[in-house]
């Protein structure tokens, strides 16, 4: 299904950071910022997040018929982008194909640390981080998981930090990127 998206301006697209996403698509601004380029290559999606990097690598994080998916470029999709491996929830109710549980129309989070291109933080009903910008070495998932929702079923003794469901936003401390605040259906949990 091809996605056929109007050409729109958005306030505070620069030439230094052309992309953004419409919620349902990847797009990067023309080089005369009047026109759009659709980066989706065609492919449906219900919700999109995106994140750039420190060093410029752009991490989109999207709801799709697979059901979810994270793919990453480092080279401003000049060539294919790479599809990341997701994070393996210790919960038992959470399929490995989806760790929003097929809530993620309602619950996606993907963030990088402004000081460190390679902590990279995903989110759907519990949150996890990857210390390697999400690349799979050998046979390990490259997300730990950093909180839980409850201690029902294999989450009980996992040993991370409670965390109400549904991750919704993730800001850092100006001063010091190690302190984070993460936005839930809870409030604000920090970290």
């Amino acid at each position: 299904m091809a996605l056929n998206l109007p050409d729109m301006r958005v306030k505070g697209i620069s030439k230094r950071f052309p992309y953004f996403s419409t919620g349902i698509a990847l797009l990067k601004k023309k080089d005369n910022l009047d026109r759009n380029e659709n980066l989706s290559n065609g492919s449906a999606s219900r919700r999109m997040e995106m994140e750039i990097s420190k060093d410029g690598t752009i991490y989109a994080f999207a709801a799709t018929s697979a059901p979810i998916k994270i793919i990453k470029s480092s080279d401003e999709f000049a060539t294919e982008a790479t599809t990341l491996t997701l994070p393996n929830p210790v919960d038992t109710g959470q399929p490995d194909n989806d760790f929003t549980r097929n809530q993620s129309f309602y619950d996606l989070l993907i963030e990088s640390d402004p000081n460190s291109a390679n902590n990279i933080y995903t989110g759907g009903i519990d949150l996890y981080r990857s210390t390697n910008a999400a690349v799979t070495v050998g046979e390990t998932n490259p997300w730990s998981q950093i909180s839980k929702w409850s201690n029902n079923n294999e989450l009980r003794d996992l040993e991370v930090s409670y965390a109400h469901a549904d991750q919704h936003g993730l800001v850092f401390s100006e001063k010091n990127s190690k302190v984070k605040l993460f936005g839930n259906d809870g409030g604000i949990f920090i970290a």
